[in-house]
C-alpha cells in the first residue's frame, strides 16, 4: 500500500480552547480502572472556533457527582429524555450534534497516572441548548433517497 506522507509538523491538529461543535462518532460502555464504576466513552469529531477538526474522546461517569455532565451532554444533543429515562441506548446518540466547551487538561495530582495527558485538549462541559436548536442526526436529514426528483 502506498501513500503520500505529510510533514510531521502537519500531522497534529491542535484544537483551540473555547466553544466548539461536535458530532458523536461512536460510544461504548466501559468501567473505570480503579473503582470499576460504569462510564460511557464518547468518540467525538470536534470542530473548534477556527474550523479545525479533530477526534476527541470523552468519558461520561455515572457517579452521583458527575451526573451534571451526563445531563448536559443529553440536553446538548437534544435528547434530554434519555437522561430522564435513566437508560441510554448507544445507537440512539450516534450521529447526533451538539456544542461543548474545550479546555486544556491539567491534573490535580502531577504524580497520578493521568498526568501524562496534561496539556491535551479535553471536553470540559457540554453546552445545554433547547431541543429546537439541536441539530438532528444525519440519517434524519434524508427522508428517502429514492424520492422522485424532476430534472
Amino acid at each position: 500500500m502506498e501513500f503520500q506522507p505529510k510533514p510531521v509538523s502537519e500531522l497534529r491538529t491542535d484544537l483551540v480552547p473555547g466553544l466548539a461543535q461536535f458530532e458523536v462518532m461512536g460510544a461504548k460502555e466501559s468501567v473505570t480502572k480503579v473503582k470499576k464504576s460504569p462510564t460511557m466513552e464518547l468518540k467525538l469529531m470536534v470542530t473548534d472556533s477556527k474550523d479545525k477538526k479533530a477526534m476527541v474522546f470523552d468519558h461520561l461517569y455515572f457517579g452521583e457527582s458527575s451526573m451534571w455532565k451526563l445531563y448536559a451532554f443529553c440536553k446538548s444533543i437534544g435528547k434530554e429524555e434519555l437522561y430522564k429515562s435513566g437508560k441510554i441506548d448507544l445507537s440512539d446518540i450516534d450521529g447526533l450534534f451538539g456544542t461543548c466547551k474545550l479546555g486544556i487538561k491539567k491534573s490535580k495530582d502531577p504524580e497520578s497516572e493521568y498526568a501524562k495527558y496534561d496539556g491535551n485538549i479535553e471536553v470540559q462541559s457540554y453546552i445545554v441548548k433547547e431541543k429546537s436548536e439541536a441539530k438532528v442526526a444525519k440519517t434524519d436529514k434524508v427522508k428517502d433517497f429514492n424520492d422522485d426528483v424532476p430534472f
